[in-house]
């Protein structure tokens, strides 16, 4: 999909969103490990449990099986551990096919002309990860959320509001155009001689502004997902406007860029210029 690459870009712009995201690791992520943690010692507290035996010389009275019962219904309650069998048997970690052909890999490192391999995704994909792993971006990680967050959120506002304003009487929530012939008209000028459909890019600006200021991930996934949905609806709703509208696809060349202008989106190395 062509505004697949916008989806990441609107990712890799609100990187301190998802790094502050996953930070809260020493925190609220922690605590499915910690339960697991406790699962485990209960399941070896009741394997002693059930396994320990009573001496001959032992007092039946202190080996107190009710008490092993209630104690298993307290930790693991309506759970069978009897037929439990873990077989780490099939886990290969057998690292000799990396060790025996570290010559060629090193090869392959040093193979091919220094800047036409493809050196700049590999920095980015490092680099992302690095911040990731930091929490986030050194420097300008919190400028970036108190400048770039607000300032695409007013952005995206103003431009939706400015683009139902010049949508006027043909403006409709629907994909399909209104089968009013007073209000058929096709809108070319001001934002919409800029981009296609201006609304959802100003949607779009507003959600991911918003995502970065509050430092949400969950938001900034939505955004990705509302990009999506824009992109699908748009498509749906240019086939009809072609339908009614026989210049439509004139104004398609004349006008390349769907929700944002071509002259951004060209620049950026995996948009399909075509």
């Amino acid at each position: 999909m062509k505004h697949f690459g916008i989806s990441v870009l609107l990712m890799g712009a609100a990187l301190p969103s998802v790094a502050s995201f996953g930070a809260l690791g020493t925190s609220g992520l922690t605590r499915p490990a910690l339960l697991i943690g406790k699962s485990t010692r209960d399941s070896a507290k009741l394997s002693n449990l059930y396994l320990s035996t009573p001496s001959e010389g032992d007092d039946e009275s202190t080996s107190k099986p009710t008490d092993v019962v209630e104690e298993k219904s307290s930790l693991l309650p309506n759970v069978d551990l009897s037929n439990l069998n873990i077989d780490l048997s099939s886990v290969n970690l057998d690292f000799s096919n990396i060790l025996e052909n570290t010559d060629a890999i090193q090869a392959n490192v040093f193979d091919g002309e220094l800047g036409q391999r493809g050196e700049q995704y590999v920095f980015a994909q490092v680099l992302l990860v690095l911040f990731v792993l930091i929490g986030g971006i050194p420097i300008l990680g919190d400028p970036l959320a108190s400048v770039l967050g607000p300032s695409l959120l007013l952005t995206g506002l103003g431009v939706a509001v400015v683009g139902v304003n010049e949508m006027g009487g043909s403006l409709s929530p629907w994909p399909v155009p209104p089968s009013n012939e007073s209000n058929k008209k096709l809108i070319k000028t001001g934002l919409f001689s800029k981009v296609r459909h201006p609304i959802y890019s100003g949607l779009l600006c507003f959600s991911a502004g918003l995502s970065i200021s509050t430092d949400s991930a969950n938001r900034l996934l939505l955004t990705a997902i509302l990009l999506y949905v824009l992109d699908v609806k748009s498509d749906y709703e240019e086939k009809k406007l072609m339908e009614v509208f026989p210049d439509y696809a004139e104004y398609q060349k004349e006008v390349p860029g769907k929700f944002f202008p071509s002259e951004i989106t060209s620049k950026l190395p995996w948009i399909d210029s075509d």
